[in-house]
């Protein structure tokens, strides 16, 4: 039944978004954001819709299955099959549950039994192990080759490795987008009022007006498609799932690059490091023999500019893996490691923490800011070997994701002729660094941040 498929279509690529929210969530060690809490919720809502509406189909189904055999029952009284007994157990010549002539096949049951519940495959699976006990009780799977489908490992697939969305998840502020609209619009005051003393009784008091200014953040657009074979979707095992999870990886990856250095044209968003990039608040450490005592200065020069400049408060540390491993990897004149976790009972250390460093949220911190370790911090900076690392206040770092985000398409119609079917994720989504202009962050490039050597 075409309409059946399609619901359970639907129903099987909201589990799939579902799933994939709460592994992306679990594998950078947090909960749900807002945007995909309430994302979560409304496939919820619909599933819960698709699941009475299969229900109920599926009862239809069973219903006029059932009664079609009562009708081919009264139609056979004629025929009596031919019986012969197996000690107490009497077999008929009826066809096999799974033969040339059946209108089920071994794999599409096993399918629907173990991903769908369904009853009438459970029973069919039943009734056809129950034939094969019976017929052949001397038998092994060295007998049955043929017959004995493979296992699988499917749950232990290794997906493609991918950077993902560290600094949007750990270090912004999360905001839902919208519905409507293709910008969104910040306010900003420019110039604030006055206040001064008054020089004498009766004499004017100070008066500036306000001035504001409106920051027009774009909306882009974040999307991935592949096309497979319908023989794999068809006959495979978690094809559809696998797919749909690595371009959802692929996207989260792409936006969170964005965010980091997105240059604000061709669809872009404008990253952080275009924000800073020439600014008041790109601090350079030039050293041909970079050590983490001599970047230890500009570490602080960082937070106070961004206090100076925006009088605010900078929650995060931004680096790339490598420089949290080569900060983590320093030593004093005595070969002391200068980054320690808290039960080794530091002294003057430049970073404490838990245990070990780890990717995304890192467990160290650095002047009592925790470090985030994302890979798609730039390593192509300068000469073509630099990273940067960014002094972040998660308050002027904003996301905006359209509810529902990432969404999920199935399209079949395309490749048709072929038997191709397309898989499409994307999302809507607008990302804002400059909320206090150019100074609500920070950030440190030069030679001093070169590849580091172990």
């Amino acid at each position: 039944m075409k309409y059946l498929d399609t619901l359970t279509e639907e129903r099987e690529t909201i589990t799939v978004t579902q799933r994939g929210l709460v592994d992306t969530a679990s594998a950078e060690g947090r909960d749900l954001t807002e945007v995909e809490e309430t994302s979560f919720h409304e496939l919820t809502a619909r599933a819960a819709v698709l699941d009475e509406r299969i229900s109920a189909i599926r009862t239809a189904q069973v219903a006029n299955l059932e009664a079609a055999a009562v009708r081919a029952e009264i139609a056979a009284t004629d025929d009596e099959p031919t019986e012969r007994a197996v000690g107490r157990v009497t077999i008929t010549d009826e066809p096999a549950t799974y033969d040339e002539r059946s209108d089920h096949d071994f794999l599409g049951d096993v399918i629907a039994h173990k991903v769908w519940n369904s009853p009438e495959a459970g029973e069919r699976l039943a009734r056809h192990q129950r034939e094969y006990r019976l017929q052949n009780r001397a038998t092994g799977t060295t007998d049955w080759s043929a017959l004995v489908i493979p296992t699988y490992a499917i749950a232990d697939a290794q997906p493609f490795a991918r950077a993902g969305r560290p600094f949007l998840d750990l270090a912004c502020a999360q905001r839902t987008l919208g519905p409507t609209g293709m910008t969104t619009e910040i306010n900003r005051t420019t110039t604030g009022a006055s206040a001064a003393v008054q020089a004498t009784q009766n004499s004017a008091t100070s008066e500036t007006d306000q001035i504001n200014a409106t920051i027009s953040v774009p909306v882009v657009t974040v999307a991935g498609q592949n096309t497979i074979s319908r023989q794999a979707v068809e006959r495979g095992s978690g094809i559809r799932e696998d797919v749909i999870n690595d371009l959802v990886s692929a996207l989260n990856t792409s936006l969170d690059a964005q965010a980091i250095s997105g240059t604000g044209s061709s669809g872009q968003a404008k990253g952080i490091y275009t924000v800073l990039d020439g600014g008041a608040n790109e601090i350079t450490y030039t050293d041909a023999s970079p050590t983490v005592a001599e970047l230890y200065p500009k570490l602080a020069d960082a937070i106070q500019r961004v206090q100076t400049g925006s009088f605010g408060q900078p929650t995060h540390w931004l680096m790339h893996p490598r420089r949290v491993a080569w900060v983590a990897s320093a030593t004093d004149s005595q070969n002391r490691p200068l980054m320690v976790p808290n039960s080794n009972g530091p002294a003057n250390a430049v970073g404490v923490g838990e245990g070990a460093f780890r990717y995304g949220n890192s467990g160290y911190t650095l002047l009592g800011l925790p470090v985030v370790a994302d890979a798609n911090v730039q390593t192509d900076l300068g000469a073509g070997t630099e990273d940067a690392i960014y002094c972040v206040n998660a308050a002027e770092s904003i996301l905006w994701e359209a509810a529902g985000s990432p969404m999920a398409l199935s399209l079949e119609e395309p490749n048709a002729t072929s038997l191709g079917w397309t898989f499409v994720v994307y999302a809507y989504a607008s990302y804002t660094a400059e909320k206090s202009g150019a100074v609500g962050h920070s950030m440190i490039t030069g030679t001093g941040l070169i590849a580091p050597t172990f």
